[in-house]
């Protein structure tokens, strides 16, 4: 990120002592601040039942949509494999996760199914490379039926 007001905020969050970087001062001392809170929160922004699970599930997808996007699909299944595989290793050691745990709890199966299906386009403009444009493009792969 490039964000200055982001970069701030979190070199504060690092100056707090703790191994954390999500953490928060209450009355004298610093404590943790666990996914459960994070994740009260966010339902209570959104209105709606959501997780920080879900913003990895989104993450994971983009990136796989992204990245199974710029491939041309192999000719035989097992190639295929192979290219969805090696996409999600590279997913994976963003998430900080293994290659199993990525792909079956954060890579939706709808982008894997229209990769293998060669149902995925190219992206062919600098527009269609935007996070908004890849974000809508899962949405719309997402909402098919079986997916």
């Amino acid at each position: 990120m490039r964000s200055a007001r982001f970069h701030a905020a979190v070199a504060r969050l690092l100056e707090l002592p703790g191994r954390r970087l999500f953490q928060c001062r209450e009355a004298d001392a610093v404590r943790p601040v666990r996914a459960a809170e994070v994740n009260a929160f966010l339902q209570e922004v959104a209105g709606r039942r959501i997780s920080l699970k879900d913003f990895r599930t989104l993450v994971a997808s983009v990136a796989a949509l992204k990245a199974l996007a710029a491939t041309e699909p192999a000719d035989s299944e097992r190639q295929r494999r192979r290219q969805v595989r090696e996409a999600v290793i590279e997913i994976a050691e963003e998430l900080a996760n293994t290659p199993t745990v990525c792909r079956t709890s954060y890579v939706h199966d709808a982008v894997i199914a229209a990769f293998e299906a060669g149902a995925l386009k190219r992206p062919r403009t600098r527009k269609a490379k935007s996070p908004a444009t890849q974000a809508e493009l899962l949405a719309r792969i997402v909402a098919r039926p079986g997916g």
